[in-house]
């Protein structure tokens, strides 16, 4: 049988909708140039512009659900649904970008985005800036309500503040007291009360409701005001535009304990506290009236813990659909919802392997990298020096906790698809998925002493007693094992240093867009800017730190230093620490307080 000849059939030789279908599988930049360097090509864009870009941009990901802090309810069966997808093959339906947009719970007014190919350009645009670490930084001054324009009329300044995304607020505590709600557009004071009088009051906030410090045994709940005060959410935003006028909140209910609570968090419709001396453990269900509280006892937990690795002290606490995330001394704990009391109880990282196994020194997967005698693992452990954060990025992918011996070095532990890894019950898998980037010994006092996790994004501070504050970014991405990681490992991005704050920095947050970052107004003016320009350009595209990733057994997995980066090593280090005390010290000194005044903004829509 004689074969027919096989003649090539070129994209412009198909029907319009063919090419369209095949146009909707391009990535943006190669549709650019298509469409630049084709006119048949450009004249099907000019009339399915709306279905291609809708298209590239939901099987990019670029629709999908955004997170902003905590203040997105738990998603889980039985408490919220998530909101479905968009399916790309779908026809073209006018309420779709609006529903999607409100679900990427935006701080700012997306009105202006009335089209696909709008929100494609944006989306697109947006996404490469976080790849790359390019942010546009803005200031933001805090005003009273009746303040005129550039001069400030605040009577107290920031302690601790939450982002809440609908109304685009900025809610925080005041040192000395009260509560007051800023506009994210020009940092004007829309809400406020006199209550509490405490002093460093704490906030947390989800879904328009948030707990405050009201006094040493009580927590306020407090509920925007366009909020029934135990109504159950919608797992989506109530929409891009910003209200017409401002919004207060009104206090819902207060929560009660017999004993002095540290560490706090707030996910709707769950509030934790976890009592000092950490003891107890507090969990309140926001959505009864009046809450009602569950009790896990940590006594029995502390005297079953394996010799030596025995937690005596809870840092920080975290929530999802599954569990409680405990930050402690050696390890994080987790108490799943559904078994209250002293139920089954995880830790993360594990214990160390049994067995002459352990302490091994391991080969380097990198290629590039330096095998030591010395091997520092990463397992649970007494060393650790203490877990001062951890947080998961709210869609069940990556979880990230901050840990370190401060003095010495830093460690950033990171488990990819941590829903199914952490319990599924397999330690090989959790080896397999977990890495955690760390540095060499330093001299100087140094620590990692904020984080923030959202839409596969990891920030952090570092505070350095030789160089500062330092803002640092990581992209994290789903890897199947150490193999698939080190072929495309995130590097570390300095964002920016020094940040404009005499003090430790007491939170950052992490929008969609944004990242926030309490600052002082007297750092903002244009002589310390200029100072702070000359001084970051001692450092050129330098990495401040040594990094490495490993693996949780020591194993060096990337190895950016041999890979011939530009790294901060102790001469380069030098440099730069003159360079701080020289212009920066004595500015800080002079103005430093404990509160703050203004925000420092990083976006990447630019």
């Amino acid at each position: 049988m004689q074969s027919q000849e096989q003649r090539p059939c070129y994209l412009l030789q198909l029907p319009p909708e063919l090419i369209v279908a095949v146009s909707a599988h391009l990535d943006f930049s190669s549709l650019a140039r298509f469409v630049q360097t084709c006119s048949p090509l450009n004249d099907v864009w000019a009339t399915h512009s709306e279905r291609i870009s809708r298209a590239i941009a939901i099987r990019h990901g670029l629709t999908d659900p955004q997170s902003c802090g905590a203040a997105q309810p738990v998603v889980a069966t039985g408490l919220l649904d998530a909101p479905s997808l968009p399916d790309p093959d779908h026809a073209l339906d006018p309420a779709e970008l609006e529903r999607v947009l409100m679900a990427q719970r935006g701080m700012h007014d997306e009105s202006h985005i009335a089209s696909w190919r709008d929100f494609a350009k944006s989306r697109h645009r947006r996404n490469r800036n976080w790849l790359v670490g390019r942010a546009t930084t803005r200031h933001l001054r805090l005003f009273d309500q009746q303040g005129a324009a550039g001069m400030p009329m605040f009577d107290d300044d920031v302690w601790r503040f939450k982002l809440d995304p609908d109304p685009g607020y900025i809610v925080a505590t005041g040192v000395v007291h009260g509560l007051s709600a800023f506009s994210v557009q020009n940092g004007r004071r829309v809400w406020h009360t006199d209550q509490p009088f405490v002093q460093y009051a704490h906030v947390e906030l989800s879904n328009g409701h948030f707990a405050s410090t009201a006094g040493a045994l009580v927590h306020a709940i407090w509920c925007r005001d366009d909020l029934a005060p135990t109504s159950e959410p919608t797992a989506i935003g109530t929409g891009p535009a910003r209200p017409e006028t401002a919004i207060g909140y009104s206090l819902a209910s207060e929560l009660r304990t017999n004993i002095p609570c540290s560490a706090t968090k707030m996910r709707w419709p769950y509030f934790v506290a976890v009592a000092n001396g950490s003891d107890e453990v507090y969990r309140w269900d926001l959505r009864t009236s009046p809450p009602e509280r569950a009790t896990l006892h940590m006594t029995p937990f502390w005297r079953a813990a394996p010799a030596g690795l025995g937690e005596r002290r809870v840092f920080y606490v975290e929530i999802d659909s599954k569990a409680i995330y405990l930050a402690g001394e050696m390890s994080v704990l987790m108490w799943p919802h559904d078994e209250p009391g002293e139920g089954r109880w995880l830790c993360w990282p594990p214990d160390p392997p049994q067995g002459p196994i352990a302490g091994e020194p391991a080969a380097p997967v990198d290629p590039d990298a330096q095998a030591s005698d010395t091997v520092v693992t990463h397992w649970r452990q007494p060393s650790i020096g203490g877990y001062a954060a951890v947080h998961h990025d709210g869609c069940g992918k990556h979880i990230v906790a901050a840990a370190g011996e401060e003095g010495e070095r830093m460690r950033l532990y990171w488990t990819s698809d941590y829903l199914d890894t952490i319990w599924a019950d397999d330690r090989d898998l959790l080896e397999r998925k977990t890495v955690v980037l760390t540095t060499a010994p330093i001299s100087a006092g140094v620590a990692i002493v904020q984080l923030a996790v959202e839409n596969g994004r990891a920030v952090f501070v570092i505070l350095d007693a030789d160089l500062g504050t330092s803002l640092w970014l990581i992209n994290l991405r789903d890897f199947h094992d150490h193999a698939d990681f080190v072929a495309d490992p995130p590097k570390p991005i300095c964002l920016a240093w020094p940040l404009p704050t005499s003090q430790h920095v007491s939170r950052v947050e992490m929008t969609s867009s944004e990242i926030y970052l309490p600052a002082q107004s007297e750092l903002l003016s244009a002589s310390v800017q200029s100072d702070f320009a000359d001084l970051q350009s001692l450092y050129d595209d330098k990495l401040m730190y040594d990094w490495q990733w490993h693996a949780l057994d020591g194993t060096v997995l990337v190895d950016y230093v041999a890979r011939g980066d530009t790294a901060g090593g102790e001469p380069a280090r030098s440099v730069a620490a003159h360079g701080f005390d020289n212009a920066m010290r004595d500015s800080f000194a002079a103005w430093a307080r404990p509160g703050t005044d203004a925000f420092g903004v990083w976006t990447f829509d630019g």
